[in-house]
């Protein structure tokens, strides 16, 4: 079986698959935020359900303690 580590490095749906024993938060790397946001800019229009959930599985993201990720994010950017 497949287990998250500390550090792991791919896209949010692989990482979530993951076995996550640690509890690890999956962290977007950069923020989805940004990265909607960018592809909303870049279409010239409002992104449909069915893109931004596509964003969502596949942007690059990184496995980490949830102790870093609340000093750093809070409850944003998972």
């Amino acid at each position: 079986m497949r287990i998250l580590k500390a550090g792991d490095t791919g896209s949010f749906e692989e990482l979530s698959s993951k076995d996550n024993p640690s509890s690890l938060v999956v962290s977007y790397n950069p923020p989805i935020e940004a990265m909607l946001e960018r592809a909303k800019n870049l279409k010239g229009e409002s992104l449909s359900p069915n893109e931004i959930e596509n964003i969502r599985r596949n942007a690059p993201a990184i496995a980490i303690p949830q102790k870093v990720h609340g000093a750093a994010f809070g409850n944003e950017n998972k």
